[in-house]
């Protein structure tokens, strides 16, 4: 390619971060710690309302239960067929406290 009767070289390759890229992740980064800040406060914090039962004393997640269980029973450890189940059905969040 030429400019003005002169070919025309290209320059060295150069690997930059455009500015706005470095403020959108410094936003971010911002963002994650105020919501770190906001909710540290709860990670030392006892149970409440239902969590004994939801948590502590469901039988699906207590060490030794088997994983299917999960996917057959409600949120509270009962079997979805039986009539005093709540028919909840939260397997991912039985995951989570397993």
């Amino acid at each position: 390619m030429t400019v003005h009767g002169r070919e025309k070289t290209p320059g060295p390759l150069r690997l930059s971060v455009p500015l706005e890229a470095g403020r959108g992740a410094g936003r971010y980064a911002v963002l994650l710690v105020l919501c770190a800040l906001c909710y540290s406060n709860s990670l030392h914090g006892e149970f409440v309302h239902d969590d004994v039962w939801a948590i502590s004393n469901n039988p699906d997640v207590r060490p030794g239960s088997s994983l299917q269980n999960i996917f057959t029973n409600d949120f509270w450890g009962k079997r979805m067929a039986d009539n005093t189940s709540h028919k909840s059905y939260r397997p991912l969040c039985i995951l989570t406290f397993k």
